[in-house]
C-alpha cells in the first residue's frame, strides 16, 4: 500500500532553505520559545525587581539569539535542503 500522492517541488533550491530557517526564527521569536531555550541555560538570572535590569537581561538573551542564528542560518538552510532533496526523491521513487 502506497501513502495518498501529494504534490512537491519540482525542484528543491537553496531558496527553499533559507525561506524555512527564516521562518523557523521567526515563529521561535514569535511564540517567545527561543527565549524559553535561552532561559533553560541558565547563562542569565532574571532580575526580579530591577527593571533597568530586566530591559538588559532582554537585550543581552536578544543579542546571543540573534548573532546564533546568524551563524547557523545558512547551515540550516543547506541542511534543510540537502534532507528535503533525499527525503523527496526516495518518496518520488516509490511514486
Amino acid at each position: 500500500m502506497h501513502p495518498p500522492k501529494i504534490s512537491v517541488a519540482v525542484n528543491i533550491r537553496r531558496g527553499h532553505g533559507e525561506i524555512f530557517a527564516d521562518e523557523w526564527y521567526d515563529s521561535s521569536r514569535n511564540s517567545g520559545t527561543i527565549w524559553d531555550a535561552c532561559a533553560t541555560t541558565r547563562l542569565l538570572t532574571w532580575p526580579e525587581d530591577d527593571e533597568a535590569a530586566q530591559e538588559n537581561h532582554h537585550a543581552l538573551t536578544d543579542e546571543i539569539c540573534k548573532r546564533t542564528f546568524e551563524k547557523v542560518r545558512s547551515a540550516i538552510a543547506e541542511a534543510f535542503t540537502e534532507i528535503a532533496i533525499e527525503v523527496l526523491t526516495r518518496e518520488r521513487k516509490r511514486g
